[in-house]
This record gives structure tokens, C-alpha cells and sequence, in this order.
């Protein structure tokens, strides 16, 4: 019988809109922060973007080494004001997070008018995994949602 494993990953992104274009928005995200807990071969994994490397364990440290690259990069995307996504590029490119973007569908925007607190999800199905997206507004600034 072969061992389980599980993955569970949450991360936060800043992103801006950097340019609208008729009906398309260019937006650049960069992410904020990855926490990420994974089970495979027996072997618990844990890793917190957040913690010094020398509060790390030896598998978070590695983790670190794979997940550094991936926080020092932007990822510009083209989409509708829907939120579908057209086009995505990462500079500078990495493999890791070439990969990602190619997962990525875009955000399903609410059709309706949202304040502080609200959220919203998304599920799909990648690469066997299910992934589950929430999305939440935090704040309001001058008209903007973050």
C-alpha cells in the first residue's frame, strides 16, 4: 500500500492594474506571501515565506531555495473586465512560475458591487489537483478594492 501525501498551499498576492485598453486591463502581481504544508512519502513538509531561513528546518530551507526565485518575480497579465485572463508573462522568467501562469484562468470577478469584507471563490480541477481560490476584499481606498 502505497504512502499518502496531501498538499495544502495558501498564498497572497499584491497586484495593480497598470494599464486599460478598451475592454482589457494589464495588470502586474507579485506575490506577497506562500505558506505551504505537504505530506508525501510519509514525510511532513512545512514552509512559511514569512520565517527567517535560520528558523526554518532543512526541508523548508529547500523549499526556500524553490520559492525565492518565485517571490522576486512579476507576473503581467492581460484580461477582460470580466477578469478572464488572455495573456500572462513573468519577468523575469522562471520555469516554476511559467508553470503557474499557465494554470491560471483568471479571477472570476462578482457581477455585482462588493465592500469591505466581501468574498467570493472559485474551484477547478489542475493537473489532478483540486484547487479552491477565495478571494477577499480588504479594503477600499478612493474607489479602488484591495
Amino acid at each position: 500500500m502505497g504512502a499518502k501525501g496531501g498538499l495544502d498551499m495558501k498564498m497572497s498576492m499584491d497586484t495593480i492594474v497598470t494599464s486599460k485598453d478598451g475592454d482589457f486591463i494589464t495588470t502586474e502581481s507579485k506575490i506577497k506571501w506562500i505558506n505551504m504544508n505537504m505530506l508525501q512519502g510519509g514525510m511532513a513538509i512545512s514552509y512559511d515565506s514569512s520565517m527567517k531561513e535560520k528558523d526554518l528546518d532543512q526541508p523548508g530551507k529547500m523549499m526556500k531555495q524553490q520559492f525565492d526565485p518565485m517571490m522576486k518575480s512579476i507576473i503581467i497579465a492581460k484580461m477582460n473586465t470580466e477578469g478572464e485572463i488572455s495573456e500572462t508573462k513573468v519577468e523575469p522568467s522562471k520555469h516554476a512560475m511559467d508553470q503557474l501562469t499557465k494554470q491560471i484562468k483568471g479571477v472570476k470577478y462578482p457581477n455585482k458591487e462588493v465592500t469591505v469584507g466581501a468574498s467570493w471563490s472559485d474551484e477547478s480541477s489542475q493537473q489532478g489537483m483540486n484547487v479552491k481560490t477565495i478571494y477577499t476584499v480588504s479594503k477600499i481606498e478612493k474607489g479602488t478594492v484591495l
